[in-house]
């Protein structure tokens, strides 16, 4: 027998669970614009639609003398045809599907109007060593900014910036 002793590091909402979860949820508070967009269509769009598809139901038989049955078939049609559950339900799942897919690759984004945005993305500078690497680090590719620059310059001044660090990627 023997005992065990451990000490708690952090309050419960400080832990990185709680941290993660906590991301997560403001992820898909973060909608992308084409989300909001697609939500404020569906709140005018679909409530016409089944108003439309009730007159459609009634009107009909009423006014121009269609059978009930065939003017609910009719108004059925409307329905299925006119819905926009497709567009409703596919944005909000694509943009929680792709932040679920990144999270299990060890990837947190904010949210869907981020990944909205990096489309816009032109260049991307990311220093995680170890976290986006595997194995050693090296380099692969190399650019400037600058057209100007020759590539012996900017090899040059990587190595001036490089020589005096410790970092990792430094040593690639």
């Amino acid at each position: 027998m023997g005992e065990l002793v451990y000490q708690v590091q952090a309050a419960h909402d400080e832990t990185l669970l709680a941290r993660i979860t906590r991301s997560v949820q403001e992820a898909q508070a973060n909608k992308a614009p084409i989300q909001r967009f697609v939500d404020q269509f569906s709140r005018i769009y679909t409530p016409l639609v089944v108003v439309a598809a009730a007159l459609m139901a009634v009107a009909l038989p009423l006014i121009w003398g269609v059978s009930w049955s065939e003017s609910v078939y009719r108004a059925l049609v409307l329905l299925v045809i006119a819905c926009p559950c497709a567009l409703v339900i596919s944005t909000p799942v694509a943009v929680v599907s792709a932040l679920a897919s990144a999270a299990r690759a060890g990837i947190l984004i904010k949210g869907g109007v981020y990944l909205e945005r990096a489309r816009q993305l032109r260049y991307l500078a990311v220093d995680k060593t170890g976290t986006l690497t595997l194995g050693e680090p090296s380099l692969s590719e190399y650019g400037s900014l600058r057209p100007s620059l020759s590539d012996s310059e900017v090899l040059d001044m990587a190595v001036a910036l490089a020589e005096r660090s410790d970092h990792p990627a430094s040593q690639a």
